[in-house]
């Protein structure tokens, strides 16, 4: 296998297997003999405890078909919650050991594959979901500008009749007591009468443009 290019540890030992395992080794080989050991629980509790993305192939060599049947047994040996083991006789040619191997990687490599575009995708997921909600916040705060622009515009409005309102009544009165003034028919006494509110109602005029002027 090493000649092929692969890096390979050999493990003396389960304990060695599972470790080998957390590292990330992409395929196990090991041997009927292991399986049907009592430490073979502890590589198939560490192969249930990879991520739902990850199933790490397991090869193994067995030497007659009879002795696959406790591993074909569901209730038999707790390897037969896992799926993804291969099963090669011994002794076993070089091709078919290379061969199961390279398979055996070629899935484990599309597994990785698989993960990164989950990554990928949670990560297109988490933007999109970021950018509707600045799209919503967005939203709020121009419809927000747009309710307080309505509402000013309004206030202007009424603003604007009120004060329309404030400065005709006061300048009515004056126009109205300038034509009584230049009435021929008034007397002295009403015609000063007539000035004093002309001059009463000026003054509340001026009054007014000069609030009007200090609040602009």
């Amino acid at each position: 296998l090493e000649a092929q290019g692969h890096l390979c540890r050999a493990c003396a030992d389960v304990l060695s297997m599972v470790e080998a395992l957390e590292r990330g080794a992409g395929a196990i080989l090991t041997t009927e003999e292991v399986l049907a050991s009592r430490e073979s629980k502890g590589l198939v509790e560490a192969l249930e405890q990879q991520p739902k993305w990850s199933a790490v192939p397991v090869i193994a060599f067995y030497s007659h078909e009879a002795e696959l049947d406790p591993f074909r047994k569901k209730t038999a040996h707790p390897l037969h919650s896992l799926t993804d083991i291969t099963f090669l006789q011994r002794p076993v040619a070089a091709a078919t050991l290379f061969s199961a191997v390279s398979a055996a990687l070629r899935d484990r490599s599309r597994q990785y594959q698989t993960r990164d575009l989950l990554v990928q995708l949670q990560d297109d997921i988490d933007r999109r979901k970021r950018h509707e909600a600045e799209l919503r916040a967005a939203n709020e705060a121009l419809k927000a500008s747009r309710n307080e622009a309505l509402l000013a515009n309004r206030a202007k409005s009424q603003f604007l009749a009120n004060m329309s309102h404030e400065i005709r009544t006061p300048l009515g009165v004056i126009m109205g007591f300038l034509e009584l003034v230049k009435g021929e028919s008034a007397s002295a006494a009403e015609r000063m009468n007539y000035m004093n509110v002309i001059e009463r109602n000026s003054h509340q005029l001026l009054r007014l443009i000069d609030d009007i002027l200090d609040l602009s």
